[in-house]
């Protein structure tokens, strides 16, 4: 935390982790700061974040399901991406509501 808070006052800046631009690892440079990697959250470890970004060469990922499914991550690791709010715009199973 020492660390951060000495980056914010030499003025970097964070960006929020995203399911398709963060690496699993690295932290990655960008226009508006530093994009921080799959597996700096909590809760996520390396085969996780490795499966997440395998998987999603295949493409987007079409709900929750779709992404615990192709990347081989548990239930929780899904848990901890949706409070993050990483996973908004995902619905959480593959079927379509009609009402």
């Amino acid at each position: 935390m020492e660390l951060v808070i000495e980056m914010l006052a030499r003025g970097y800046e964070f960006e929020n982790i995203d399911l398709y631009r963060s690496d699993a690892h690295r932290f990655i440079v960008t226009d508006k700061g530093l994009l921080p990697p799959l597996g700096a959250l909590a809760g996520i470890g390396d085969i996780a974040a490795d499966g997440i970004a395998k998987a999603r060469e295949n493409g987007p990922f079409i709900s929750r399901e779709d992404l615990r499914t192709r990347a081989k991550i548990g239930n929780a690791v899904v848990e901890a991406l949706a409070e993050l709010g990483i996973l908004d715009e995902l619905p959480a199973t593959d079927q379509i509501e009609l009402f």
